[in-house]
């Protein structure tokens, strides 16, 4: 792991980076993260606006009220995004929606970073199980809180996958040039 923090601090820290919006899986995450109460080396920051959808984030703050490992940190400007990255080691996706894209999922990986998704839509097609992160059941805590629970017990596996993309991920300017190149091609040929 490129990480060097890492390498000095007992505590994975794991992260959201979102809407606080239901179809997201916040709620998912939080309920896992819970189950996770013995694993002292592990916290959990979630970023994002809470108010969206306002009841929602209500609900989430109460959910997490019991447990001192998580903190809601709220949105960040583009420029911190480097800033963020670097001070995590495990991205969490756990969307119940058919993602088209997910940009935060091939942000970390882009960082080096181990990502743990629901197994829907874009997300399935660039996280390889046990190579650059893991995938569950959207929905499911049971399979999250079993992830979370594997790597607090083994934080090494976060290590292994860490950096271990074997997906090309493409940023947000080069999906938009190359959807401009199709865009084009279709034209060109109408």
């Amino acid at each position: 792991c490129t990480d060097t923090k890492q390498h000095h601090s007992d505590t994975l820290r794991i992260a959201y980076v979102g809407s606080m919006v239901r179809i997201k899986g916040v709620h998912v995450l939080l309920r896992a993260f819970l189950q996770t109460a013995r694993a002292r080396n592990l916290s959990l920051d979630l970023y994002g606006r809470l108010d969206v959808a306002p009841s929602y984030a209500r609900y989430l703050r109460l959910l997490a009220a019991p447990d001192v490992r998580i903190r809601f940190r709220g949105p960040f400007a583009p420029e911190q995004r480097q800033r963020i990255y670097d001070g995590i080691d495990v991205l969490v996706v756990p969307s119940l929606a058919q993602e088209t894209f997910s940009f935060v999922a091939r942000e970390a990986l882009q960082r080096g970073k181990a990502v743990i998704a629901s197994s829907v839509g874009a997300l399935s097609e660039v996280i390889r199980p046990g190579i650059n992160g893991w995938l569950v059941t959207p929905g499911s805590v049971k399979e999250l809180a079993d992830v979370l629970k594997r790597i607090a017990d083994r934080p090494s596996a976060v290590r292994e996958v860490s950096g271990a993309s074997t997906t090309p991920t493409m940023s947000v300017r080069e999906h938009v040039m190359r959807l401009g190149a199709i865009y084009s091609d279709a034209q060109a040929g109408a």
